[in-house]
């Protein structure tokens, strides 16, 4: 129950912050153009350093086993997500598929992680940002064109969080730690991601008529797989690995987030439908304030 409370109020800041997002945009502080920029700093340069910083720790093997017991819990999560997104929509539905496959990981999983179980956390929840870009950058794109000729194995190596994965591994691994002034500018963009994050989902929400987001039936069934069906099994198969409660609901909460925003990118690049996307994205988002909580009390009492 206690843990649930933690996740309301993170989630009631975080919208606070997508109100001001929202606000931002409609008093044309924000432009779209300018909306895109930062997101492309928030993808390249923020959550980087949020993952990089979380691998500046002391190297010990049970550290070590903790990250591969995240890695494996990781890939089960997304692997849920991916099956039970494939089994109801496959090509019919491709927007859905994608949008149901994966979850906020970078923008909403990495801060409530961070506020609900500190920054320790966030050294295991990082490694399921890099699947999910990986994830997103192969079998999201093949989703969404229905091809697979269109997945560049260069794109998917150069993806920024799993360059920043390599780059904070390495720190992890090595004896030496980079010096304080370097790792001082690393903190200070890192603690961007929160702010940033949550006020560029506003700009979404803003840009979204309040009609579209919420008089279709069918985005409420596909924020109901995403935030409801994908967690609950996900619980279940959690339940039964012999991991720590701290990596399993870790994982849990990055796993059911809502909608990543990343749908709305990968549909307008690759000629999907951008508005549907973008009417996923915000319908989950507005509706896991209330569902995301319930879902980590839930997983609290049975992991």
């Amino acid at each position: 129950m206690e843990l649930s409370l933690i996740v309301l109020r993170q989630t009631v800041t975080m919208f606070i912050l997508m109100g001001a997002g929202w606000l931002l945009y409609r008093s044309r502080f924000f432009s779209n153009q300018g909306c895109q920029e930062m997101s492309r700093i928030l993808v390249t340069a923020i959550i980087g350093c949020v993952i990089v910083r979380s691998y500046t720790v002391e190297f010990s093997t049970e550290k070590l086993w903790s990250l591969l017991a995240a890695a494996c819990t990781a890939f089960l999560a997304q692997g849920v997500s991916i099956l039970i997104a494939h089994v109801l929509y496959g090509k019919r539905r491709r927007i859905e598929n994608f949008a149901v496959s994966f979850s906020n990981t970078g923008f909403m999983g990495i801060p409530l992680v961070s506020a609900v179980l500190g920054d320790e956390a966030v050294f295991y929840v990082s490694i399921y940002v890099a699947f999910v870009n990986v994830a997103q950058q192969t079998y999201g794109v093949a989703v969404i064109t229905g091809n697979w000729s269109y997945v560049k194995p260069k794109k998917v190596l150069m993806n920024p969080a799993l360059l920043a994965l390599f780059i904070g591994l390495t720190l992890f691994f090595l004896p030496v730690k980079p010096p304080a002034l370097v790792m001082d500018c690393v903190d200070y963009i890192a603690d961007m991601n929160t702010a940033l994050a949550m006020m560029i989902l506003g700009v979404y929400l803003a840009q979204t008529p309040v009609r579209d987001m919420f008089l279709d039936a069918g985005l409420y069934r596909a924020s109901a797989v995403r935030l409801i069906l994908v967690p609950a099994v996900t619980i279940a198969v959690l339940a039964v690995l012999p991991f720590s409660f701290n990596i399993k609901i870790t994982e849990l909460i990055a796993a059911a987030t809502p909608v990543g925003s990343n749908v709305a990118v990968f549909a307008q690049l690759h000629g999907g439908d951008y508005a549907r996307a973008t009417q996923l994205v915000c319908n989950s988002t507005v509706l896991s304030i209330v569902i995301l909580p319930l879902m980590v009390g839930a997983a609290s009492a049975v992991l």
